[in-house]
C-alpha cells in the first residue's frame, strides 16, 4: 500500500511539473513524451547552433524533408536557400537562445535574442519536431507575426499593415510573378510570411495548389529602407533612404538570385518602410 501511494505521488509531482510547463500529458504520453520532448529539445539547440554560426553545413540535416516553415510549405533545399541568402542580405544576424520551453511532446517554444543590422531584438520562436530516418529535424518553425500575419488573410482577420500591404502589391507587381498567377501550373497564391525585424526584407511566398497539395514555386524578398546616419565630418543629411541593394523595394527571386523589375510608383512608397 505504502508503495501505491509513493508512486501516486511521484506520477502526480510529474504531472504537475509538465502543466507547469506548458505541457498536459496523457496516459500514453506518459511514456512517449519525455523521450520524445528530450529529441525536440536537443534538436532546437542544434537548430540553434546552426542559425546563430550562419553554417549552412548544419542546416540541411536539422530540417525535414517538407517544412511549414511561417505558413510557407518549403523543401529542406528551399528553407536552407531562403536562410542562406538572408545570411548574404544581413551579415551582422547572430542569436542567442535564453530559454527552451516544451510546450507538446514534440513541440517547443524558443526565447531568443537577435541581431538584425546590428540592433538587439526578442522574441520567441517555435519549432516542431518529426523523426525522419532515425534522427529528428524540424518540420516546422514559426513565431507570433507569421501567425498574426495568417489571421490577417482571413475575412474577419485584422487589416493587414500598410508594409506588409505594399511590399506584396510591388512583388505582385513583377512580370514574373504577374506570369505565375495568371498561368499553369494552376492557382499561386501570395503571401507574405516574413519581415522585418525577424527577417532582413519582407518575404512573399508564392504557392501552387496545382496537385492538391500545396507547393511553393517562388520566395520574392522585397528589400526595406535603411535609414542612412552619416558618419562624423561627412556633409550628408540624416534619414535618407539607402539600402544596401538596389533600391528600396528592390525585389529579388530567392530561388532563381534574379533582381526583379516592380512598379516604380510602389517603390517610392517603400521609403516609409523602415528596417528596425
Amino acid at each position: 500500500m505504502k508503495r501505491i501511494l509513493v508512486g501516486l505521488l511521484v506520477l502526480t509531482a510529474a504531472c504537475s511539473r509538465q502543466r507547469e510547463h506548458g505541457t498536459s500529458l496523457t496516459s500514453v504520453e506518459l511514456e512517449a513524451g519525455p523521450s520524445a520532448q528530450q529529441s525536440v529539445a536537443d534538436l532546437s539547440r542544434s537548430w540553434n547552433r546552426a542559425i546563430s554560426q550562419r553554417d549552412l553545413s548544419l542546416l540541411g540535416p536539422v530540417y525535414g524533408a517538407d517544412v511549414d516553415f511561417y505558413g510557407a510549405p518549403l523543401r529542406r533545399d528551399q528553407v536552407v536557400q531562403v536562410l542562406s541568402d538572408a545570411f548574404t542580405k544581413d551579415p551582422s544576424f547572430t542569436q542567442t537562445v535564453l530559454d527552451v520551453k516544451a510546450t507538446s511532446p514534440t513541440r517547443v517554444e524558443v526565447k531568443r535574442e537577435w541581431i538584425r543590422f546590428g540592433k538587439k531584438h526578442k522574441g520567441v520562436t517555435w519549432l516542431e519536431g518529426k523523426q525522419e530516418d532515425d534522427r529528428w529535424v524540424v518540420v516546422g518553425e514559426g513565431d507570433s507575426s507569421s501567425a498574426e500575419r495568417n489571421k490577417s488573410r482571413g475575412p474577419s482577420g485584422p487589416s493587414v499593415p500598410f508594409c506588409d500591404d505594399l511590399a506584396q502589391r510591388i512583388a505582385l507587381s513583377t512580370p514574373e510573378a504577374t506570369a505565375l498567377q495568371a498561368g499553369p501550373p494552376g492557382h499561386v497564391d501570395a503571401k507574405l510570411v516574413l519581415g522585418p525585424p525577424e527577417f532582413p526584407a519582407f518575404a512573399i511566398a508564392m504557392t501552387s495548389q496545382a496537385n492538391g497539395k500545396p507547393v511553393t514555386v517562388a520566395w520574392y524578398d522585397v528589400e526595406p529602407c535603411f535609414l542612412y546616419s552619416p558618419a562624423p565630418n561627412v556633409k550628408a543629411a540624416p534619414g535618407v533612404c539607402v539600402p544596401p541593394g538596389n533600391a528600396s523595394g528592390a525585389v529579388t527571386d530567392v530561388f532563381t538570385g534574379h533582381v526583379l523589375t516592380a512598379e516604380p510608383k510602389l517603390l517610392v512608397q517603400m521609403s516609409k518602410c523602415h528596417a528596425r
